[in-house]
This record gives structure tokens, sequence and C-alpha cells, in this order.
């Protein structure tokens, strides 16, 4: 049977310090041995609280460029008066000479100027707003880059897996053809084909966007035709698929979890929506003896229990360490007497655990 517990399931790193007895099948082809070894490098514990400290340095970064280029926003699209919303006099000069009048988001163009001026501007940007904006926007592809780039090596094997792969790929069956309750597994084939899809999608017109942010590098080039274009539509596409992704795999998960809730446990979302709803009406019972809102979910969670400790130790940066599970029990033919024998399975990768 499935280990379960009030929430969650561990996560332990995949290695062979825990593993000891597991071991990849000999057919396995050399891509499915360097997609399990760089599986494995992205799901330890110490890579995951590395890549988390990188990730919050990121997000302090972001946070800083958000007042930025909000900062620049105001004067160039709302017309504030900040520090940054005078006009380079140079600016103000070669427009005058091209009889042109100047908006704050305007850089002159020499009359004449046909497709792909911007690429020879005589100008490149006019005031502080819209240099600060412009990087703004590339520190954002930039940082943006690194979240797009971790979960590279899961969205690869799965979408090998399930458009690709010579072995079983069917619902309830893992990489290796194997039987598992992992959930995403168990997810139908066409929405996992789907999901994976927009997914991949998503980080390569990431890239796009971001390639053409480095070869339209300038304000003028990245607010007139081609540029504009070419840094944009990748962006959108970019963001589209991974938010229909998300909302596709988010679906998909929430119906399997309503029709299995013996095998998988609630999300930790809706543990805390439930500690809520559970404090809330022990305050509101005079008779109740009131404890905090911590307590109340940690109560919840189980507190001390496996559940409560690998949510706090989890990652869902690489897409990776959210699906690795500890083995599941499902039964197995035995080689010598033909009767059903119960083996743990790697969730992830089928390895078996004999």
């Amino acid at each position: 049977m499935p280990q379960l517990v009030k929430f969650g399931m561990p996560q332990p790193s995949f290695g062979e310090d825990e593993y000891p007895d597991s071991h990849t099948p000999d057919d396995a082809s050399r891509y499915e041995l360097v997609r399990d070894r760089i599986l494995e490098f992205f799901a330890r514990r110490n890579v995951n609280r590395v890549l988390l400290m990188l990730a919050v340095m990121c997000g302090a970064c972001i946070v800083f460029w958000v007042f930025v280029i909000a900062w620049a926003f105001l004067g160039l699209f709302l017309g504030v008066e900040n520090s940054g919303h005078q006009m380079y006099p140079e600016c103000i000069e070669l427009a005058a000479s091209f009889n042109q009048t100047l908006g704050a988001l305007s850089i002159p163009k020499p009359p004449g100027a046909g497709w792909g001026w911007s690429r020879h501007a005589p100008i490149e940007v006019c005031s502080l707003n819209q240099l600060w904006f412009n990087r703004s926007v590339k520190a954002f592809a930039v940082l943006f880059s690194y979240v797009n780039f971790l979960p590279i090596p899961w969205r690869v094997a799965i979408f090998n897996h399930t458009w690709l792969s010579l072995r079983g790929s069917e619902a309830g069956m893992d990489f290796y053809g194997r039987p598992t309750n992992e959930l995403w597994f168990n997810l139908p084939k066409t929405t996992r084909r789907r999901i994976a899809v927009l997914l991949n999608v998503a980080y390569i017109a990431h890239f796009a966007s971001l390639t053409m942010q480095l070869v339209y590098q300038s304000y003028v080039e990245g607010q007139t035709w081609p540029g504009a274009f070419a840094q944009n539509l990748p962006f959108v596409v970019s963001v589209m698929c991974a938010v229909a992704g998300g909302v596709l795999q988010s679906n998909a998960e929430d119906k399997l979890l309503k029709e299995r809730p013996d095998l998988y446990p609630p999300r930790f979302g809706d543990v805390v929506k439930a500690a809520w709803r559970k404090y809330r009406a022990q305050r509101s019972d005079q008779k109740r003896s009131r404890l905090g809102f911590l307590a109340v979910l940690r109560d919840e969670l189980g507190a001390g229990g496996s559940g409560s400790r690998d949510i706090l130790s989890a990652s869902g940066l690489t897409g990776v360490s959210d699906a690795y599970r500890q083995p599941t029990q499902v039964e197995l033919p035995d080689e010598t007497g033909g009767e059903a024998a119960s083996r743990g399975v790697h969730s992830q990768t089928g390895l078996q655990v004999v």
C-alpha cells in the first residue's frame, strides 16, 4: 500500500544513501541514464536549498527593479513630473531640426526614415525615464530566466515520456512504464501531453524573448518596429503558455484528488483554508479554548509528522522535487513462484527497491 500521511508525502533526496537497493533497469538507454542523473541532482535537498537561496536573491532583485520601473512608468505613461521626465537638450534640438514635437515616450525620427530605422537612430534615449524603463525591462528578462531555466530537465523528460518514449506512458505508469501512484503520472495521458507541450513552449518562448532583448538593446529599438514586435510576441506567448499549462495541470490534479482522497493528501492551500475555518469556528465558540492560528494549522498538518516537515523543505522551482517520493508499494509478479510480491517502486523514475 502507498505510504500516507496527513498532509504531503516524504520527499527525501534521491540518492544511493537513502535508496541503497534502487537500480536502473538493465535496458535503460543512454538518454534515460542521463535524464535520471539530472533529475536526481535537482531532487537533492542540499541542491534545493541552494536553488531556493538563489531564488530569494532573484526575488529581492526583482522587487528592486519593480520600484525602478514603477518610477519610470509614472513619468512615461501617467505624465508625472518626476526627476527623470526632463528631455535631454540634444533630443530637443534634434527634434526641432526635424520639425517634431517630443512626447514622454518619443525619440526624434529622421524624416523619410523607413522600416528598421531605429537600428541607426541618431539618439537612442531622450530621458532618464526612458533609460531606466529600458534597463528594467532587460533586468526582468534576465532575472526571470532563472526560474524558466530550472524546470527545463523535468519538462523535457515529461515531453519525451508522453510523446516519444517507447515505454508505457498511460495513466499510472512512470518513466520506465512501471506502476506508480505518483499524482503526475496518474493524470490522463492526453492531459499530460498538452501540459508538456505548453510548458516546453513557455520556456522556449521566454528565451526567444530574452534573445530579442539582447539583439534590440536600446530603448528606441524596443519601442519601434521590428524590435517591439520581436520582443513582445514571444513574451506574451511565454506567459500565456505557462499560465495555460499551470491551470490545466491544477484542474486535472484537483479532479484526481477529489476522486482518490484515500490515496492523495490535500494540497497545502486546502489545509490552510481548513485550518482557518477551524480557527474562526473555535474563536466564535466561547466554550472552547482558543488556540492561535499557527497552533491550529500545525494540528491540521500533523505536528511533528513528515508532512509538516517536508512542506518547509520542498521546492517547486525545478518541478522535480515535489514529484519525487518515497518508494510506493505495488503488486508485482514474483519471478520465482509466480505469486504477487509487494515491492517498492520509486514513483518518479520507477526504480525498484528489491
